[in-house]
């Protein structure tokens, strides 16, 4: 059953048609008690319905079982407390390790240090860690640089009064961004209005529904950089709803380049963060700790790119 190569392929042939004539299954868990080993992998993400996180587990799993493993997926809707009651349930089903995509790193952290695994399993991160020194293995993008990269093109484009549709349901992230965005305008000699800057939650709908926000701000804005994409195409459909036409009267910019957002009209000039390869490698970090506890612990930053699409005028 476990494919071994001491019995013979006779041996072997007559066991596994007698075996299927039974319909006999081995015992999943008496396996992993016996090995000590579930060749599972747990994964925590926020939310299945936006396609950045699909695609981190698209990458997980893609990953996980080049290594032979599975991957067992929880999702946590961004609660913190969801969060940590995954941990445990994963645990406690014995996965080899852990992937969570957390919004609430610091947080997170300080609480998961307190929970009592009963063995020690493996973590590694997909988000920005709080301090440098932290002995855990982490993936995450450099959001700021991302922010930076966008806001830099608009300005390239002749954009000054640029607003910032900023999600502020995820604890850091949206600042990280804000950070780009103030480190861009001050390079430019463009003074920070905060009046420019809407924040909304993480839903498709907040995005939408801040199309007449943003028309309410005076002077006119004439671009808007989006928190991520399913905002910025939210928020392209609220345009289109009043009778703003985009990139003619005002220009989006979104963030995450999910495959949606190359087949909208126009199609959505974005930043790249490389969601799927985040998957694939905090699941090769995860499969090197397994082999290597004692291994030095890392911390991984992708660098994001600029998607020059339609949406803000380009072409």
């Amino acid at each position: 059953m476990n494919n071994s190569p001491k019995v013979r392929k006779e041996t072997k042939d007559k066991i596994l048609l007698i075996a299927n004539e039974l319909k006999y299954h081995p015992n999943f868990y008496a396996r992993i008690l016996k090995q000590k080993i579930s060749k599972t992998i747990g994964l925590i993400i926020p939310d299945i319905k936006n396609p950045t996180f699909s695609e981190v587990v698209s990458g997980a799993e893609k990953k996980a079982k080049e290594n032979g493993y599975e991957v067992l997926l929880a999702v946590s809707e961004f609660d913190k407390h969801k969060e940590l009651e995954f941990v445990n349930l994963v645990t406690t089903n014995r996965v080899d390790g852990l992937l969570i995509s957390s919004q609430y790193t610091k947080g997170f952290l300080k609480e998961l240090s307190k929970i009592d695994m009963n063995r020690e399993v493996p973590v590694v991160i997909m988000g920005k860690p709080p301090e440098d020194n932290i002995e855990k293995d982490f993936v995450y993008p450099d959001l700021e640089y991302g922010g930076y990269l966008a806001i830099s093109h608009l300005i390239k484009l002749g954009h000054k009064r640029i607003g910032f549709l900023m999600g502020v349901a995820i604890e850091h992230l949206g600042l990280d961004r804000l950070n780009g965005y103030k480190k861009a305008l001050e390079e430019n000699g463009i003074d920070f209005d905060p009046s420019l800057i809407i924040k909304t939650g993480h839903n498709i709908e907040d995005g939408y529904c801040s199309a007449k926000k943003f028309l309410s701000i005076s002077p006119r804005i004439t671009a808007v950089f989006a928190f991520n994409d399913m905002l910025a195409i939210s928020l392209i459909g609220g345009f289109n709803d009043i009778g703003i036409k985009v990139p003619y009267d005002i220009a989006v910019m979104g963030f995450d380049n999910i495959s949606y957002g190359s087949y909208i009209s126009p199609p959505l000039s974005t930043i790249e963060i490389s969601n799927y390869e985040t998957g694939i490698i905090a699941v090769e970090r995860l499969c090197n700790r397994l082999k290597n506890p004692r291994s030095e612990y890392l911390h991984t930053v992708l660098k994001p790119k600029l998607i020059i699409r339609n949406s803000c005028g380009e072409k």
